[in-house]
């Protein structure tokens, strides 16, 4: 075997027996986050209205973006009730992450702004929660758990969709971030 394939060999052995021993948690990805790590990592906390979806064209030396331009509503962190926030995210991240419509209500946590001006959902979709026409908060099944602790889960089944009134949500994020 030529020294070149016998290397190749052997780097391909290291990845196996590295892929092989990493514990499945781990290899499962990070936990994900609760509502008291959603909060404390949140620069930006409303519940509002998408009003546009935009792909800008693409700059020279600047990375494609999507902006969303949003009407706050209800405004709990970094916003004004009123304004017109513009999320201006990574497309990368438009294309793996959360995606939005015109009409879509939502409460967000969103990070603070980057030195470029960007900003994404903390936590990836966990941190995008939908509003119904009465402005319930609705939770999908992987956002459940962090309204729960290890008490509620033993004694409650969850409901799907399970929905919560705006005003009790937003009691919880303001004890979460007291934590």
């Amino acid at each position: 075997m030529s020294p070149r394939l016998h290397l190749r060999a052997f780097r391909v052995a290291l990845l196996a027996v590295g892929l092989g021993c990493c514990p499945l948690t781990y290899a499962a990805g990070p936990a994900p986050l609760s509502l008291t790590q959603l909060s404390r990592k949140a620069g930006f906390i409303f519940a509002g209205r998408v009003l546009r979806v935009e792909r800008p064209a693409p700059q020279p030396d600047r990375v494609s973006v999507m902006r969303i331009s949003l009407r706050v509503d209800q405004a709990l962190r970094g916003v004004r009730r009123g304004q017109t926030f513009t999320l201006t995210q990574w497309a990368g991240a438009w294309d793996n992450g959360p995606q939005y419509r015109p009409g879509q209500r939502l409460l967000l946590f969103l990070y603070p702004r980057s030195r470029t001006g960007l900003t994404s959902v903390v936590g990836g979709r966990l941190g995008q929660f939908d509003l119904d026409a009465s402005g319930n908060i609705v939770l999908r099944d992987d956002q459940q758990h962090i309204l729960m602790n290890q008490q509620d889960h033993r004694r409650m089944r969850p409901r799907f969709p399970a929905k919560y009134r705006y005003r009790d949500f937003v009691g919880r994020i303001q004890r979460a971030g007291d934590e």
